[in-house]
């Protein structure tokens, strides 16, 4: 239940406080003129669920835990806490949602699935969507690989960070927005993928038909389900997506990484995944 479906205000509270009328702990209960945000189910769009619950835990900077459920960001990405920028990224939303903050979850359509038990989703909470926050503050990144597939896709902060309705045809095997504006390497998630001029982000330097070169140029790999090894990884075996996996979840480290790295384990696309 939430405060405007009961008739008091400025009540008592021990906890556990199941319906989480003391967001702020501080012993009273939907407190008149507080701040504390409520959000109702109307928040949520689509057809999956909708939850409302206490933040338990914050995980890392794209996966906390609501009512004990874990939630993972949907198509907002963040370093692993071993990678650099994983702490700072993980210390900022618990800034913007601590643990005992009312969150609404609204899990997307597109992937009802979710990954590992990890409900896949939007979180709002204290007013603000924790997804494109985490964009906002340059301490994640949009993984434009899940556009094709997110309910999500086409909303405004998605489509600011790469989730583009249109794609340009010098890049053929990823969708990268059409000039203007002009892009640099550093502000999409690819790499050695090819190019096909006229090249209008200027991507491929030197002309030999590979844009933004990380390493060995190779040509873009296609997940196979062939042995269900995904190919982005080529020195270990790692199962194709989904469901997403994070770094905490395999037992390999400092691998090799080639894009399209749909686990996102390569934070830094620097060719080497879950780096210790």
């Amino acid at each position: 239940m939430d405060c405007g479906e009961i008739g008091y205000s400025n009540f008592k509270v021990l906890q556990p406080d199941p319906h989480g009328f003391d967001g702020d702990r501080d012993g009273t209960g939907c407190e008149v003129g507080s701040t504390q945000p409520s959000y109702p189910s109307q928040v949520c769009s689509g057809n999956a669920r909708c939850i409302v619950g206490k933040v338990t835990q914050v995980i890392d900077g794209d996966t906390i835990k609501v009512d004990e459920q874990s939630i993972r960001f949907a198509l907002a990405f963040a370093p692993e806490l071993n990678e650099f920028g994983g702490d700072t990224a993980k210390e900022f939303i618990e800034e913007i949602c601590p643990v005992g903050s009312i969150a609404t979850v609204d899990e997307d359509d597109g992937q009802t699935e979710g990954s590992y038990g990890r409900i896949i989703g939007v979180i709002y909470c204290n007013d603000l969507n924790l997804n494109e926050e985490l964009l906002d503050a340059s301490l994640g990144y949009l993984s434009s690989e899940f556009c094709s597939v997110s309910e999500f896709s086409s909303s405004s902060w998605a489509q600011k960070y790469g989730c583009t309705t249109t794609c340009d045809p010098s890049y053929p095997d990823v969708c990268i927005a059409p000039y203007p504006p002009d892009l640099d390497c550093g502000e999409i998630g690819f790499s050695n993928f090819r190019v096909i001029q006229p090249d209008p982000h200027g991507f491929d330097r030197d002309q030999d038909g590979i844009g933004c070169e990380v390493g060995s140029p190779s040509e873009p790999v296609q997940p196979t389900q062939e042995n269900n090894c995904d190919p982005s990884y080529p020195d270990v075996c790692i199962p194709v997506y989904p469901p997403d996996l994070d770094c905490g979840e395999i037992s390999y480290k400092n691998f090799k990484v080639l894009q399209p790295d749909p686990h996102g384990f390569d934070g830094d696309k620097d060719g080497i995944g879950c780096e210790s």
